[in-house]
């Protein structure tokens, strides 16, 4: 699924696709059955109007599938927010751009760091390192979702030096809770890995306790 998509970013950009990676939870080793595919393309120069219609029809083909496009020359030397040409996430982003995205931050973090390449050269060849400072902005952008294991992942990004897959992040946040929290984050992980067909249950007192860990932790 994931080849036959590539593949037709090669034929739709022809000899200016740069490069392809994935990146996120399950390339982070922590990915589970609900998991976003995570895409990030590099082109030589901006994209054409009409190439955002096939873009999209094609994006429609990967089931949960969150894709960003990027321009070499716009992405390094680094520049935070950084510029977008394209933005696609299932059912919530269809094809948005271009424009400045402070997320792009956290992601080619995420591509650095999983370094698994779909075409082209490695990412250390076509990205800078992110700054520490850009990169928990990013993803301070999160600390308001109320996924569980998202927010949590917030947590355990700012208080390390680490880049977290959710479960990763789960794993590290488990022993740090109080008791009374530490059954919404196994709950959350259970049904991530689809061992548990009920979605965690309320959560306010959770999001209320690690958002107010993470605004500690992100504290100069």
């Amino acid at each position: 699924m994931v080849g036959a998509f590539v593949r037709g970013l090669r034929e739709l950009f022809g000899d200016d696709l740069v490069a392809v990676y994935r990146h996120g939870s399950e390339v982070l080793g922590g990915g589970g059955p609900l998991s976003d595919i995570d895409v990030l393309a590099v082109l030589a120069r901006p994209m054409r109007d009409d190439e955002r219609e096939p873009l999209v029809a094609l994006c429609r083909t990967v089931p949960r599938l969150e894709f960003d496009v990027v321009v070499a020359s716009s992405i390094r030397p680094w520049r935070h927010p950084a510029p977008y040409e394209f933005h696609f996430w299932a059912g919530r982003g269809d094809g948005l751009g271009p424009g400045t995205n402070a997320d792009l931050a956290a992601v080619i973090t995420m591509v650095l760091a999983g370094d698994q390449t779909l075409y082209g050269p490695p990412p250390t060849e076509v990205f800078d390192p992110v700054p520490r400072a850009d990169y928990v902005a990013g993803i301070l952008r999160d600390a308001d979702d109320t996924s569980v294991l998202m927010v949590t992942r917030v947590w355990a990004g700012v208080s390390t030096d680490e880049v977290h897959s959710k479960l990763r992040a789960a794993e590290w946040a488990l022993p740090r809770l109080p008791d009374e929290h530490k059954p919404v984050l196994e709950h959350a992980v259970g049904f991530y890995r689809g061992e548990r067909d009920d979605p965690p249950e309320e959560t306010e007192a959770y999001l209320a306790y690690v958002r107010h860990a993470i605004r500690q932790a992100s504290k100069p």
